[in-house]
């Protein structure tokens, strides 16, 4: 966030010396606020921020939340196998489904919490084991203090607040092979011996919001052909704080122009699920007789 924090301020203009500083005419916090405002509009808009996300199954259970923070979810796999996106009807009249599907829908939520339906429910719980000794956050030997005999061959694992992937287990040693720390989003943090290790065999890749930053060393997660963009939008609101208010429309109508191209042209595009068209038998794979909008 950094080299937009500077160009900004180079322009405002309120030029510090130290970028984790407040200036005199506006605060750090204040910018990051219009840094993250700019990138959940444009992450929205343009579905560009793309990530995988995994969770255990439920035996039974066919309904599963998901972080507030995932727009769509594009693919799904159960125990590595791909899923079918499905039709809401089919949703409500599972007869219609003939193998393994998904259905997603971010106004299907309970209190603002996306949620997801899997049919046919999952016939196993996802397995568990504990952790035979303490990691470090960079630590990558990570071994079970028994054999964990149901877990996937590779695929993601949880342990505590962070999730893990891993390209093999040796059911001999108990240990996990290519192991990639901090994933989906998660934060990469020390465990201690004997937390539990939580199997999460439901994948699923999907577009989500950016992680929000608070100070010049965070990640943007918006690409960065369209930093630009954010830096047009915090200005917008530097010149309206400044009572400038005909030139902050102006800019603003144009992030707003920009974001509509994004939302009309962008190569991901987001779908969400429309009106319900079939009553009679299953229509095309595609659309499973259901219209998607962009």
């Amino acid at each position: 966030a950094g080299s937009i924090l500077q160009s900004v301020r180079a322009q405002i203009p309120d030029v510090v010396t130290n970028l984790a500083n407040d200036g005199d005419t506006f605060r750090l916090s204040d910018l990051a606020v219009w840094i993250n405002d700019a990138m959940r509009e444009i992450a929205i808009a343009a579905r560009c921020v793309v990530d995988y996300y995994a969770v255990g199954s439920t035996a039974s259970q066919d309904i599963y939340e998901l972080p507030t923070t995932i727009l769509q979810v594009e693919q799904l796999w159960y125990d590595l196998k791909p899923c079918a996106r499905s039709a809401a009807l089919n949703d409500f009249f599972t007869t219609f489904i003939s193998g393994n599907s998904w259905f997603f829908d971010p106004a299907f939520t309970i209190g603002a919490t996306p949620r997801m339906h899997l049919w046919p429910a999952p016939s196993r719980t996802a397995a568990t084991g504990t952790l035979a000794s303490t990691i470090s956050a960079t630590g990558t030997a990570i071994s079970a203090t028994a054999d964990i005999a149901a877990i996937m061959a590779y695929g993601y694992i949880g342990i505590e607040n962070e999730i893990i992937r891993y390209t093999s287990f040796n059911h001999t040693t108990f240990a996990f092979g290519g192991v990639l720390r901090a994933q989906a989003g998660t934060t990469a943090a020390a465990h201690t011996a004997p937390v539990t290790i939580s199997e999460l065999n439901v994948w699923f890749k999907c577009s989500k919001l950016p992680v929000p930053i608070t100070g010049p060393g965070d990640a943007i997660q918006i690409p960065n052909a369209l930093t630009p963009l954010i830096e047009l939008y915090v200005i917008s609101k530097c010149r309206e704080a400044e009572q400038e208010a005909q030139l902050a429309q102006a800019m603003r109508k144009e992030f707003q122009q920009a974001i509509a191209t994004l939302a009309q042209n962008s190569a991901i595009k987001g779908l969400r699920q429309g009106i319900q068209v079939r009553s009679g038998a299953e229509g095309p794979l595609l659309y499973g007789g259901r219209v998607y909008v962009p």
